[in-house]
């Protein structure tokens, strides 16, 4: 079992991958469906959504929907060190509230945006079998200048090698026209078993549960809500 304050620490440095903020795109190619070989999974979207996908830091596709610019769904990917050797099953037993409470989400996930509001944060088993903690907030955010206020909705998965988040935002009016794509967009995340298995690398042998030294957890990728323009530089 992991320790309860090394297992806060190392979904801490998880979730410093996990907010990947709102931010304007002009419209690429359409397509309902985004797989990304590069870390093994897939998501389905509506056909007339713009799908784009990146190859350098932790924010790897982002979604939106045809005219918007105040509206996404942005998905990041990371390697997490301390999961590598772990069952799914291992680490959906240690995901849970007692750690992934409120107060995770305002100081670790929303901590780089203003006047934070979590409106529900739980942990549920999504379809896929992975166990998810999962929050709805809203906060403000500047874009471009001029201050707005954004609703949002984050789920991480938390699997063995690999973490990965999806943060649907909208600009506060329109997250309620959006929210069903974006539960049909999460509901959707799958992997693609022999692409993950290659990435995590997972060595045989018997499963190591404790003691981790998570203080030395080599997953350290931050992203705020400048993340796209930070990828595209």
């Amino acid at each position: 079992m992991f320790k309860p304050a090394s297992l806060h620490r190392l979904f801490t440095r998880i979730a410093f991958g996990a907010v990947a903020g709102l931010m304007s795109l002009a419209a690429v190619a359409a397509s309902s469906e985004l797989f990304n070989q590069q870390w093994g999974f897939v998501e389905t979207y509506p056909d007339s959504w713009s799908l784009q996908q990146f190859r350098t830091g932790a924010l790897v596709a982002q979604a939106v929907p045809p005219g918007e610019t105040l509206v996404n769904c942005n998905t990041t990917a990371a390697s997490v060190a301390e999961t590598k050797n772990l069952s799914q099953d291992d680490i959906n037993g240690q995901v849970n509230t007692d750690v992934m409470n409120e107060k995770f989400w305002r100081s670790a996930v929303y901590s780089r945006v203003q006047n934070v509001k979590v409106s529900s944060a739980e942990v549920r088993q999504h379809a896929s079998g992975i166990k998810v903690p999962e929050a709805f907030a809203s906060f403000d955010q500047t874009v471009e200048g001029a201050t707005i206020h954004v609703r949002a909705r984050t789920t991480i998965f938390i699997t063995p090698g690999i973490s990965y988040s999806i943060t649907c935002n909208a600009v506060s009016d329109k997250f309620d026209t959006y929210s069903n794509d974006f539960a049909a967009a999460v509901d959707s995340f799958r992997l693609r078993s022999e692409i993950v298995a290659m990435l995590s690398a997972r060595r045989p042998g018997p499963r190591v549960m404790a003691p981790l030294n998570l203080d030395q957890a080599s997953f350290n990728v931050t992203v705020g809500v400048n993340s796209l323009r930070a990828v595209r530089r």
